[in-house]
């Protein structure tokens, strides 16, 4: 955790003190709780700020079997899910990521907004970059960023944002990985329009 800001240091281990735990989950057999959370963050994004753009949220929800069992078919073993639960056993945060080459990129990314007083995501994004760091993984990519308090949250843990570029949506996993490989190197692939990820470098376990 030396990359992380000291306030989430502390929310990491608050969400563990409280009894948050993070486990590999099948995100098909919790697919209810999952697009409820979805929901939940489409109004939370919106609550205020007009302007955010959630359709790919509202399309995430609406085909979600569909989306989940075609990353799964695509990556294989390079899928991984992860749940958060309370002392309760209720799932409070769930993301996917994908591995390619030297690179996790993270996917769908959500929470509910009751238990957000627990610190559920800043344990389940820690969590993944400890997989990463036990993986050979050298980079996560947190994805972009629509607004500051997303943006704030995810250079949080380290991550510094890149100018880069994508191609289309939904996502293209390993041409996003290429063109954050490229950012990091200083240079531009053409596509086309422009983005900003934010990608945080894993230290490796000695």
């Amino acid at each position: 955790m030396r990359l992380y800001r000291s306030k989430t240091r502390n929310q990491v281990r608050k969400a563990a003190k409280s009894g948050v735990t993070v486990e590999k989950v099948e995100p098909l057999s919790f697919e209810p709780q999952i697009t409820e959370m979805l929901a939940d963050v489409e109004g939370r994004q919106k609550a205020g700020r007009p302007w955010v753009r959630t359709k790919h949220l509202t399309v995430t929800r609406l085909r979600f079997r569909e989306f989940m069992e075609s990353w799964r078919g695509a990556f294989g073993d390079d899928f991984h899910a992860l749940g958060a639960f309370d002392k309760e056993g209720r799932l409070i945060s769930f993301l996917f990521f994908l591995r390619a080459y030297a690179f996790v990129t993270l996917g769908t990314f959500v929470s509910r907004t009751d238990s957000l007083p627990l610190c559920p995501n800043n344990l389940i994004i820690h969590r993944m970059i400890e997989w990463a760091a036990g993986h050979g993984v050298s980079w996560v990519d947190l994805g972009a960023s629509g607004y500051a308090n997303l943006a704030h949250f995810k250079s949080s843990f380290g991550a510094e944002p890149l100018e880069t570029v994508v191609q289309s949506i939904p996502f293209n996993v390993r041409g996003r990985v290429a063109i954050c490989r490229a950012a990091i190197r200083g240079k531009t692939l053409h596509a086309y329009y422009s983005t900003t990820n934010l990608c945080t470098r894993v230290l490796q376990r000695k």
